[in-house]
């Protein structure tokens, strides 16, 4: 091959290679949108909302891509957007809220995030009972006897908020705790920053942290850290990332 063909060539396999990348990288961002943003290319978007006539006793929610936002309102309702063409179920009986919205992964250029699930809440609470795959989960001012949230891959944030027990626990994502309201409170993570901003003081701490900075009150200390002279307890277990407490 002489070498004006073989530069030819050369260049041709280099623009091919270029177009590839590109169309692999706007792939992967729709992929990643669709995921974490809830942004449908393609898709029709469908909402449902329901006023929920009666006291809610219970929240019980088993997800897999959906983002989570449970809020004080005047009244209680639910609000379901799908941007796929599968329905949500859900079910109100006895005071007892459950919704299911079971979506196989597929990670295609056209899917969408399964579902945004937006719930207010007019008074206390039993339980809220939150498991979740993939989605970010928020709940602001909202009162409950137990409190339990799992969620293998998305961030948490928790504001303002009363619980008797409070239980949360994460494999990938950041998790924040904002002035909350507990009498025994349980932090688990894999992989994330752990945020708490305490409510009060009179909390004994029983920290774990095997890969990452411990700071509490503004400075730090050992990874393995633990009090015992407050009337109200806090467990964190963290396998890497960094936990501020203040």
């Amino acid at each position: 091959m002489n070498t004006k063909l073989r530069n030819t060539v050369l260049i041709i396999a280099s623009v091919v290679t270029v177009i590839c990348v590109i169309i692999g990288s706007v792939d992967v961002t729709k992929k990643l949108s669709n995921i974490f943003g809830g942004i449908s290319f393609g898709k029709s978007v469908s909402t449902e909302a329901k006023s929920l006539d009666g006291d809610v006793k219970e929240i019980h929610l088993n997800l897999d891509l959906s983002n989570i936002t449970i809020e004080k309102g005047s009244e209680n309702t639910i609000e379901i957007s799908n941007n796929k063409s599968s329905d949500s179920v859900v079910t109100f009986e006895n005071g007892i809220l459950t919704v299911e919205c079971k979506e196989e992964v597929k990670l295609t250029p056209f899917s969408g995030a399964a579902s945004d699930v937006v719930i207010t809440l007019a008074d206390d609470v039993d339980v809220i009972d939150v498991v979740c795959s993939v989605g970010d989960f928020e709940v602001s001012d909202i009162t409950a006897k137990e409190f339990t949230s799992s969620l293998d891959m998305g961030d948490v944030e928790i504001k303002g908020c009363k619980f008797d027990n409070m239980d949360i626990s994460g494999d990938l994502g950041d998790i924040k705790v904002k002035k909350v309201v507990f009498n025994n409170g349980s932090i688990t993570s894999s992989a994330g920053d752990v945020d708490i901003e305490l409510s009060d003081g009179d909390i004994s701490f029983d920290v774990a942290v095997d890969l990452g900075d411990v700071i509490i009150n503004g400075k730090e200390v050992d990874n393995q850290y633990k009090t015992t002279d407050g009337s109200k307890n806090l467990s964190v277990s963290l396998n890497m990332g960094d936990l501020d407490i203040k």
